[in-house]
């Protein structure tokens, strides 16, 4: 009698034929083949300086990545992705490319992130900059159906500051008191009226400052209601804050300004105090942190920075994805 191959062997033998590959196949790549869906595409494009042509979304990873710390967490780096993408959006208009020069955005290269990010860091923190890219994919800040001024700073006063132009109602005076445990963002300096009055005059070659009675001459005209000074007069001479806060070597108009104890040689002194970093408009990077931390979705932040505003998503049509 012939010894047969029971027909069940031969079955199992074919399965195995049609399993093997497959699974040796994911053991070697460990990572899903990513879908479409997942891909970051827009439609539109950015021509790199180098003349390489980059889907506007993937372009987008290198701008979040220069605009903010990724340690903030990601639903602040989301929120930044939307202001990033509104950025470039309202830059582009009705155009479906654009420059990297025109867009006036500073993208990072896989390099530069190594260097703000430490080589140990630069996975982590780009995998997450590129998924808040991804998970926010085609989404702009609006406003009555236009792009908002997607301001940004590092950290507020205490509280962001309103818009008193009229032009941008959207942009009122929220607490952000979080931002003032950020080390730096309270800064005092103290110099002498001399070097005050010199840093000052170099601002302006027409308004040329002496330094004596200094002190006396400092009066601040007017101040925005989250305490930024926005006007000043010294020695005669008209400054805004941030001028002020420029000669102060201070990084926000939100300051005071008073006398200090003469100097070892006995020259008059003058302290300023600043609080924040930043211009203090929109929102705040500190603050978006601290508010994802304790829950809030980026949604919720950006409303909260941007009064009255919506988070929605620009659809990517057929048309535009088979180009």
């Amino acid at each position: 009698m012939k010894n047969k191959r029971p027909w069940k062997t031969v079955l199992i033998l074919i399965g195995i034929s049609i399993i093997l590959p497959y699974g040796v196949a994911l053991l070697l790549h460990k990572q899903p083949v990513v879908s479409r869906i997942e891909e970051l595409y827009s439609g539109r494009t950015v021509i790199r300086i180098d003349g390489q042509a980059e889907d506007a979304e993937e372009f987008l990873i290198g701008v979040v990545a220069a605009q903010i710390p990724a340690s903030y967490g990601k639903e602040a780096v989301k929120a930044q992705a939307v202001l990033a993408r509104t950025a470039l959006y309202r830059q582009m208009g009705d155009a479906d490319r654009i420059s990297e020069g025109e867009t006036g955005l500073t993208a990072y290269d896989m390099t530069e992130m190594e260097q703000i990010w430490g080589k140990n860091q630069l996975e982590p923190y780009y995998t997450l900059v590129r998924q808040a890219v991804l998970e926010t994919q085609g989404e702009t800040l609006q406003y009555g159906g236009t792009y908002v001024e997607p301001l940004y700073h590092l950290a507020s006063g205490g509280m962001t500051r309103p818009d008193g132009s009229g032009y941008y109602p959207y942009l009122t005076a929220v607490d952000s008191s979080c931002d003032l445990s950020l080390p730096g963002c309270t800064k005092a300096v103290i110099l002498t009226e001399s070097r005050f009055a010199k840093a000052l005059s170099a601002l302006n070659p027409e308004r040329q400052i002496g330094a004596d009675q200094l002190t006396e001459s400092i009066q601040v005209v007017e101040k925005d209601d989250s305490g930024y000074v926005t006007k000043m007069m010294i020695g005669g001479a008209e400054f805004t804050g941030m001028e002020v806060a420029t000669a102060a070597g201070v990084s926000s108009s939100c300051f005071t300004i008073g006398s200090y104890p003469a100097s070892a040689t006995g020259e008059p002194q003058l302290q300023i105090i600043a609080r924040g970093i930043g211009h203090g408009y929109g929102m705040s990077q500190y603050g978006a942190s601290c508010y994802g931390g304790e829950g809030w979705k980026y949604q919720e932040i950006l409303q909260y920075y941007f009064q009255g505003a919506e988070v929605l998503r620009t659809p990517v049509t057929e048309t535009t994805q088979d180009k």
